[in-house]
């Protein structure tokens, strides 16, 4: 398919995965409503267009961006797009969340993109970004406990950021204290993290790569 034909199977897919996505963790809350798919260099991410920012009165609209690589490869597109879905379900303009939400966006890709396309190679891909499978083995021992452990969760408090100890309780969740306390920590895109010997700062993510696109519309970025 050409970057148009995939962009439009993208665009039409989008709200088919999302209504998968609320029958398995539960329904969306919060402000933000979807606005639409962009591509942009280190994708995936979601982003807000500056334009909601500055309005008056504030719109409340969350942009998907791909990575440059989704315009001609619809495997990896479709992994970002199931992916970055996930994060529609309690979206927000801060760029932190824990493992729990990570894990599940990273679950929910792994599963729709191999059933959709077959692959089975494409979570087996080299990343330095080693948190998301870490995330994705907490939230495997979660929904092995419970596979509506999350949804539950959710119904407790719908805010993935603002999920609490009390609120596995409140779901009769069975977990222990320490896979809990795992699932709610911050989520890290290297895990464990590993300091730089000269400065003690964390390692760069790998750079996307590079293409001549048309300049787009500016946007603050959550990294998720």
């Amino acid at each position: 398919m050409t970057p148009k034909e995939l962009h439009q199977k993208y665009n039409v897919l989008q709200p088919e995965i999302f209504r998968e996505v609320q029958e398995l963790f539960g329904e969306k809350t919060g402000d933000y409503e979807f606005n639409g798919i962009e591509y942009a260099e280190g994708g995936p991410f979601m982003s807000v267009p500056e334009a909601c920012l500055m309005a008056v009165p504030r719109e409340y609209k969350i942009n998907i961006n791909l990575d440059l690589s989704a315009r001609e490869n619809y495997t990896r597109g479709l992994f970002q797009l199931s992916h970055e879905v996930v994060h529609l379900l309690s979206p927000s303009d801060e760029p932190i969340t824990n493992n729990l939400e990570e894990g599940a966006a990273v679950y929910f890709s792994k599963l729709y993109t191999e059933r959709e396309t077959g692959d089975l190679t494409i979570f087996e891909t080299p990343t330095r970004k080693t948190g998301y499978r870490y995330a994705y083995c907490l939230v495997c021992q979660l929904l092995a406990i419970d596979r509506d452990a999350i949804k539950n969760l959710r119904k407790q408090q719908p805010d993935f950021r603002e999920i609490s100890p009390a609120d596995f309780v409140a779901a009769g969740l069975k977990a222990d204290d320490e896979l809990i306390t795992a699932l709610l920590a911050t989520f890290l895109e290297v895990f464990p993290p590993v300091a730089s010997p000269a400065t003690g700062s964390q390692p760069e993510a790998a750079a996307a790569p590079s293409g001549d696109q048309p300049e787009p519309a500016p946007q603050t970025h959550i990294d998720n």
